[in-house]
């Protein structure tokens, strides 16, 4: 799709928008998705006005818990089994209730075409959310503990992975995509690509949770993008045999399967801002550090991990970084031929 005025240009790609055929595991996502949100904005709007009529016209009342098995909160120990998964595909706010089901039904059935795995995309929504739920209960918990305030005791609306995980995977399919392009404004001209999408969703996730004044949410927010990446970044397992992005040349079936995304634009730094990293480099350098070769417990990647990144983020369209150009990617080469040449002799 192409739209083009004076001022403003917009592109999606036709792959996107094309909704001839859902996927599986999006249309049983979607029905849940609808069914559970629906169920539960109607019965608080109800609940509401309840309450509305007995305290007086005007009032605005936070009705808290509705549906418990819906809703996570620490509060309800019985009912968490429930809300751990059930929560991960419902919403309260209508807002973020439109925004999450256009993601989930247009979004989705790209990332899943592209994937070619609707077992992969179950795992992603269910498998973590279920883990950012289990991580925000616990990190609640602890935190209304230390600082005894009942912020951190609320309900969590819903769950961020459609909203938030889904514009990293777009970063990663479609990294320098156009989606808008502001012309003749010379102040504010911009060529907005897929790769700023997650950094510019987490700021205006940021600042509306912020002003309302919303610790759980945006607590939610951010533990929501680090795991999704490090998912993506470290262990996702992909098939890419029967994709446009399997490795020529090799006869081995297992050269197609890729665990993670270690190509050098999908580091996390380069989801920040220029001026912003600087200061991150560091913490996540040293982060990577303690993680894969301290701590071990994320298996580092080598230079053939690296280079075979590298070429399926090149056939995605991602554009060369600094850290992958120059010196250091022949150094890589000659490492990499050297690990070859072992590899034969033994």
């Amino acid at each position: 799709m192409h739209i083009e005025t004076r001022y403003l240009e917009i592109n999606f790609p036709d792959s996107i928008l094309s909704l001839k055929r859902m996927p599986a595991a999006v249309r049983v996502l979607s029905t849940i998705y609808f069914t559970l949100s629906i169920i539960l904005i109607g019965s608080t709007f109800m609940v509401q006005k309840q309450l509305q009529e007995i305290e007086g016209q005007g009032n605005k009342t936070d009705v808290g818990i509705t549906f418990p098995y819906f809703q996570l909160s620490i509060h309800n120990l019985s009912a968490m089994p429930f809300a751990l998964v059930l929560s991960t595909l419902s919403d309260i706010k209508i807002w973020k209730f439109l925004l999450t089901g256009l993601n989930l039904i247009i979004g989705g059935s790209f990332i899943e075409s592209n994937w070619n795995s609707s077992k992969e995309m179950f795992k992603f929504v269910f498998g973590l959310g279920i883990l950012i739920n289990i991580i925000m209960v616990i990190l609640s918990f602890i935190l209304s503990v230390i600082f005894g305030n009942e912020r951190f005791n609320s309900y969590s609306d819903g769950n961020h992975v459609i909203l938030v995980g889904f514009t990293i995977i777009y970063k990663q399919l479609l990294p320098e995509t156009t989606i808008f392009n502001l012309k003749n404004v010379s102040i504010f001209s911009k060529n907005f690509r897929f790769k700023l999408l997650p950094i510019f969703l987490l700021c205006i996730l940021t600042l509306i949770e912020s002003l309302m004044k919303d610790c759980t949410e945006l607590i939610s927010v951010w533990i929501t993008f680090f795991v999704c990446w490090t998912y993506l970044r470290f262990f996702q397992k992909l098939d890419l045999s029967e994709t446009n992005l399997r490795q020529e040349g090799h006869s081995n079936p297992d050269e197609d399967i890729i665990m993670g995304d270690a190509s050098d634009t999908f580091q996390l730094i380069y989801f920040f801002p220029d001026p912003l990293k600087p200061l991150l480099s560091p913490i996540f350098n040293f982060t990577y550090y303690l993680c894969c070769r301290k701590m071990k417990i994320i298996r580092p990647f080598e230079t053939d991990d690296i280079e075979k990144g590298n070429s399926v983020a090149g056939k995605r369209g991602a554009k060369p970084t600094n850290v992958s150009s120059g010196s250091q990617t022949e150094d890589r080469r000659r490492q990499l031929a050297l690990e070859v040449l072992q590899e034969r002799m033994v």
